[in-house]
């Protein structure tokens, strides 16, 4: 099915000085980067065919701007590499196994890939072969969800499996027999998640029974593309409904059984509360388990491990003063203060935090104290005093301070 793209021609544009220029205005998006057109004329004027896919045809559509603008044609890499070597341009083989050459414009890169026909996939991940095609349509059904089957050559759009009305109509489908999508590569069912997190989508109900139906596939995928996608939920605007997803279908209790619980409801309700902060909102999930050896067995970065662990075990308010929690809490960074401000809800930190609460802060330093007549580790325990007393009465000034000490 060809149709333009949704929302018209150049008159509902609302093209600026700041971005026309290396940004072409075709339609009212003036999203779609001149070089990617650049690219699709020269691969036409050769007679191929060339389409922006994916990911940028889907913003587009959403009236967003795209991030990578992917292309693909119907001609070979060797082909597409002869083309643009001849017109001039560097062509690096980027994933020429899977058919894929950059084209280096401008010092940006333009991945370009052949048209592929679908496959096996006897690992749950991977095609057992790759087999090129000069189709759209064979490539076009091998796609994982509808609104990312949508094939632009900058003045109409392919839409094949109707992505644009499952956009219009805010839910998620596979490109046909979500069965079939999933056994092909189980990462798509937490994508699907992913995908009703950061749109807001809901998922169609097929594609949530075969989810169900399918879970186990999980074991095909590697803990870092999983730890990935789940970091992209936390931080999209439907998380909530994406979490209820994950354990409705059972992947929740697939790929992290220690959160699937009965205090999975009032966690859902802070999270829900919170900024969609990945570390935040992983804290909040986390809490109540071992959280640093979940942070461990998911991969999850350094930093991020430490952050979480560090406010998962203050997810609770305390019964104590602001003053008391910060002196007792030294090893916590300010971000981490911060982040524990917004999960409580309560601005108590705050005040507190603009003072000196770090020894560092201190007016008064070892020197100051040796002069006192101060030596070896009493330096470090009276610092340690003034510290506190700086804090609990929210005060800096050296005198005061030394005179405290007194």
């Amino acid at each position: 099915m060809i149709r333009p793209l949704i929302g018209g021609g150049s008159s509902e544009c609302k093209a600026t000085d700041k971005n026309v220029g290396k940004r072409r205005c075709k339609h009212l998006l003036c999203a779609c980067s001149s070089n990617s057109l650049k690219v699709i004329d020269i691969i036409n004027k050769n007679n191929g065919e060339a389409y922006l896919v994916g990911g940028c045809v889907r913003d587009m559509v959403l009236k967003e701007k795209p991030h990578d603008e992917d292309l693909t044609t119907s001609l070979t890499p060797d082909q597409v590499t002869s083309i643009f070597e001849k017109e001039g341009y560097k062509v690096i083989p980027t994933g020429i196994q899977h058919g894929t050459v950059t084209v280096m414009i401008d010092g940006e890169g333009y991945e370009i890939t052949t048209f592929r026909k679908d496959s096996t996939y006897s690992d749950g991940r991977h095609p057992d072969s790759v087999e090129f095609s000069t189709d759209v349509n064979d490539d076009c059904s091998r796609r994982d969800f509808t609104f990312n089957a949508m094939y632009y050559d900058g003045k109409e759009i392919i839409d094949t499996y109707n992505g644009q009305k499952d956009i219009e109509n805010k839910i998620i489908r596979t490109v046909g027999n979500p069965d079939e999508r999933f056994n092909e590569d189980a990462l798509r069912m937490l994508r699907a998640i992913r995908f009703s997190s950061k749109l807001g989508f809901q998922i169609a109900p097929e594609v949530t029974r075969s989810i169900k139906k399918n879970k186990a596939l999980m074991t095909n995928i590697s803990t870092e593309r999983i730890s990935s996608e789940l970091t992209k939920t936390l931080q999209g605007q439907n998380r909530i409904y994406a979490i209820k997803e994950l354990q409705k279908t059972g992947l929740l209790k697939e790929i992290i059984p220690e959160v699937d619980n009965k205090d999975l409801k009032n966690k859902l309700d802070l999270m829900e509360k919170c900024p969609p902060d990945h570390q935040i909102q992983f804290a909040i999930l986390f809490s109540g388990t071992d959280t640093n050896g979940l942070c461990r067995r998911l991969k999850l970065s350094n930093e991020d491990r430490i952050t979480i662990v560090n406010l998962s075990k203050h997810i609770k308010k305390p019964n104590c003063s602001a003053e008391e929690f910060i002196y007792s809490n030294q090893n916590l960074s300010d971000e981490e203060f911060n982040k524990l401000q917004v999960i409580w809800n309560d601005n108590m930190l705050s005040t507190t935090l603009k003072g000196p609460h770090r020894i560092k802060d201190l007016s008064v330093n070892g020197d100051d104290l040796i002069a006192l007549g101060c030596k070896g580790k009493d330096i470090g325990k009276n610092l340690n005093k003034i510290l506190k007393i700086a804090i609990f009465n929210h005060t800096n000034d050296k005198k005061t301070l030394l005179n405290s000490l007194k």
